[in-house]
């Protein structure tokens, strides 16, 4: 299971299992709630992917692998998450319908 953050720590926890991967979207790298929400994965052994702008902050130390846009500008740090985002899902549905674990009806 993929899991977006985009509230609290508590409830990522609440929901999380170790087979899962937290998807941080950061577009400082800084943000205080992804930081620790990154912490406490690493803590449990949960796969963690960053998709981190400004050169990935903070955040980037505690990301097992990470998407960074070169770019301090908050919105095209923002379209190219989106556009990341949108290929990342691509690949993950075309993955299941291949495995036969998903199938177009």
């Amino acid at each position: 299971m993929i899991m977006v953050l985009m509230t609290s720590l508590r409830e990522f926890f609440l929901l999380c299992l170790q087979s899962d991967t937290l998807l941080a979207i950061t577009t400082s790298g800084n943000s205080k709630n992804i930081i620790e929400t990154l912490k406490e994965a690493k803590a449990k052994k949960i796969f963690s992917l960053g998709f981190l702008g400004n050169g990935g902050g903070e955040a980037l130390s505690y990301c097992d692998l990470a998407f960074i846009v070169p770019s301090s500008i908050t919105a095209r740090i923002q379209e190219c998450h989106i556009t990341a985002g949108h290929a990342l899902l691509q690949y993950i549905e075309d993955s299941l319908l291949e495995k036969g674990w998903l199938t177009r009806e």
